[in-house]
């Protein structure tokens, strides 16, 4: 007990006992009190009276509470030891009863589900071309559409992220012993991975994040190779239209040295030239703005009221087209001893893109293609045309296989984590539910 608190409780007991002993004095007028109520009247009597037993009933007070103040160290551990043994006890009533409601609970839940969480891919772990990426997401889209609208859609992520916080609120306030419910679920027969997570639901909200993370990735993923594709696609059907006029070759790739490789998405060997055709359907979506500066750098914004913004990405484009040129010029050189020139040609494969270009680079439209090549400034024989295009085919090494996701692999793991997680949701529900009902 602090001194402040000594003084208070002192006059307070003082004040009680004034009360009683006053009123006990007035109810059975003793000779004495009789005397001094005759001589200075009932008024000042009482306020004597009053002043005489306070600070008797003070004196008592102090002496009562004298320990408390000496040893208030001690009183204090003890109130709190008395207080902490009560609630203890509480809780562990409390918790027994839980515990056997929760028995009988868990006896009719399903637990046949017993895979855990399954780990996410940190790196890319597969070796694909782009277009077998694109064929495997391409299967993979209806499903994972379908598994983020049904579970990882924004509403259903809040509903399971707010039944893991009720949860962990029913941990965290002292109402349960913790250790009690942990051992119960140990003993209990449930699978293994069940008992972990209920032991440690927490983790599984992380998981829960990552796993939209990673859907939305693969989404993006088949949504950029589906885009590189279908300009492709485009591109294709453009320069078929005039195949009499030129012979073409599509995602051929050659080595110019020991350790380097070029690939073009489209040769075109024409009597007015040699064309490497660089396809990008980039800001292929809604209106969309591009600026090529004099220095070659890209810009990109998605209204004319906005400012433009570096577009990194893009601003590669021509570096990419200087390494096609270099290494094909340089094939054909040491391959047939003549130094040729190979023209870039960039084709951004959709309608939605603005462009404005001030460089002197070929930057156009499908529709363009002809036009360019039509026009080009040298002059070669069929037959030198169909000797190159037979000497690039006769060294194609075929499409280039990048790092890539196990996507079918990744897509496995999401759903069968989502499914565990539903479980494990449905259980903390039950529950909850029944600690509620236990309460009520």
């Amino acid at each position: 007990m602090k001194f402040q608190q000594y003084v208070r409780s002192n006059t307070k007991i003082a004040l009680i006992l004034m009360v009683v002993f006053v009123s006990l004095e007035l109810l059975f007028r003793r000779e004495g009190v009789e005397t001094v109520i005759s001589d200075l009247g009932f008024g000042w009597s009482v306020v004597l009276l009053a002043f005489t037993y306070f600070v008797l009933g003070y004196l008592i007070a102090m002496v009562y509470n004298l320990p408390s103040l000496l040893f208030r160290k001690r009183y204090r551990r003890k109130i709190e030891k008395k207080a902490t043994l009560t609630k203890e006890a509480r809780v562990q009533k409390r918790t027994e009863r839980y515990i056997t409601l929760l028995d009988q609970q868990f006896r009719t839940l399903p637990w046949e589900y017993d895979r855990g969480v399954l780990a996410l891919a940190d790196e890319p772990t597969v070796e694909w071309t782009n277009e077998e990426a694109a064929a495997t997401l391409t299967n993979l889209s209806p499903r994972l559409n379908e598994l983020r609208q049904d579970h990882l859609s924004e509403d259903r992520l809040r509903q399971k992220k707010e039944v893991f916080a009720r949860y962990g609120r029913l941990l965290d306030s002292g109402l349960i012993d913790v250790e009690r419910l942990n051992t119960f679920i140990r003993e209990s027969n449930l699978p293994e991975s069940f008992q972990q997570a209920l032991i440690h639901p927490r983790p599984l909200v992380d998981t829960l994040d990552a796993m939209k993370v990673r859907s939305y990735e693969m989404n993006g993923q088949y949504m950029a190779l589906s885009a590189g594709i279908e300009g492709e696609r485009v591109v294709i059907e453009e320069l078929d239209k005039y195949a009499d006029s030129y012979t073409t070759l599509y995602g051929n790739r050659i080595a110019y040295d020991e350790r380097h490789t070029v690939e073009s998405d489209a040769l075109v060997f024409s009597e007015r030239g040699i064309f490497t055709v660089e396809v990008k359907n980039i800001k292929s979506k809604g209106d969309q703005y591009i600026k090529i500066s004099k220095d070659g750098v890209w810009y990109a914004r998605r209204s004319q009221t906005e400012d433009w913004q570096v577009d990194e990405y893009s601003s590669k484009i021509f570096d990419q087209m200087n390494r096609q040129v270099y290494g094909s010029q340089k094939f054909i050189y040491d391959q047939t001893g003549e130094r040729l020139t190979v023209h870039p040609v960039v084709v951004i494969a959709n309608a939605n893109a603005k462009i404005e270009n001030e460089t002197d680079w070929v930057v156009i439209r499908p529709n363009q293609l002809y036009t360019v090549i039509s026009r080009g400034p040298d002059q070669l024989s069929p037959e030198t045309c169909e000797s190159l295009r037979n000497l690039f085919k006769a060294h194609n090494l075929g499409q280039k296989a990048f790092k890539h996701l196990d996507y079918m692999k990744e897509y496995d793991h999401l759903l069968q984590n989502m499914l565990f997680i539903t479980h494990v949701s449905n259980a903390l529900q039950v529950m909850l539910s029944t600690y509620n009902d236990m309460e009520k």
